[in-house]
């Protein structure tokens, strides 16, 4: 593992940051990250559990140094988001993201980047890697559906974990720490359509809700900026 890992100049979450981006990982979609991270705690003796919809729980022990100290809990979520450039022939189902060095940023070529939350994965690996760093005992949780409805979160057995303390590697700037509490809120819209089956030419017609204002659903929440799927909801209704 250390050979390989001369190639990103030591940084082990450089180098499971780039195994993950070549892993297509839909919300729904999850099963060969899970895979590669169920391998992970294989072949490094690892404790772990993975349960029926993708989430993952590996635990360490703490080091020597840290013997009797309160586990942590080091989370992150194994789904992205999947958006692309119009035109793009990208298959979110099966492609690698195509990435690029642009001035000692790593980029995507038309596509999302997938750092979210690719990174926080990444990360909870190197650190379980790292041979010489002194850490509590550690129970690190990769769940799924993140984007799309935090379903893995909402399904995750949590009697499996001791920890009270918990970092989430889903941050917004790098060296920063958010306190935060969430919570999210589904809702579906329901429209009946009939379809008049002797118009045999009828007009089919694509709705597309363009020009809003880009915005973080939880940072920017209070900004009162135009949602384009209630904006279509709003329309069909």
């Amino acid at each position: 593992m250390q050979e390989m890992a001369q190639k990103y100049n030591g940084q082990l979450n450089f180098m499971y940051f780039d195994a993950i981006r070549k892993i297509p990982r839909m919300s729904f979609h999850e099963e060969k990250v899970a895979d590669y991270i169920e391998h992970f705690a294989i072949d490094n003796g690892l404790w772990y559990h993975r349960d029926k919809i993708g989430n993952i729980i590996i635990k360490k022990p703490g080091t020597k140094d840290k013997d009797g100290s309160d586990p942590i809990i080091l989370q992150a979520h194994t789904d992205m988001v999947c958006e692309k450039e119009q035109g793009c022939e990208h298959d979110f189902y099966k492609d690698p993201i195509d990435v690029y060095i642009e001035d000692g940023w790593m980029k995507a070529r038309e596509t999302t980047l997938g750092a979210d939350d690719g990174a926080g994965v990444a990360n909870i690996l190197g650190i379980l890697s790292e041979e010489n760093l002194s850490h509590p005992p550690l129970e690190c949780v990769f769940t799924v559906q993140e984007e799309n409805g935090m379903g893995g979160a909402k399904k995750l057995d949590y009697s499996m974990l001791k920890s009270k303390r918990m970092i989430g590697l889903d941050g917004i700037r790098e060296g920063s720490t958010i306190f935060s509490a969430s919570a999210v809120y589904g809702g579906k819209v329901k429209k009946n359509i009939v379809i008049d089956a002797n118009a045999a030419d009828s007009n089919v017609f694509q709705l597309c809700v363009r020009g809003l204002t880009s915005g973080h659903g939880g940072l920017q929440i209070g900004n009162e900026q135009a949602n384009a799927i209630k904006v279509t909801a709003r329309i069909l209704i």
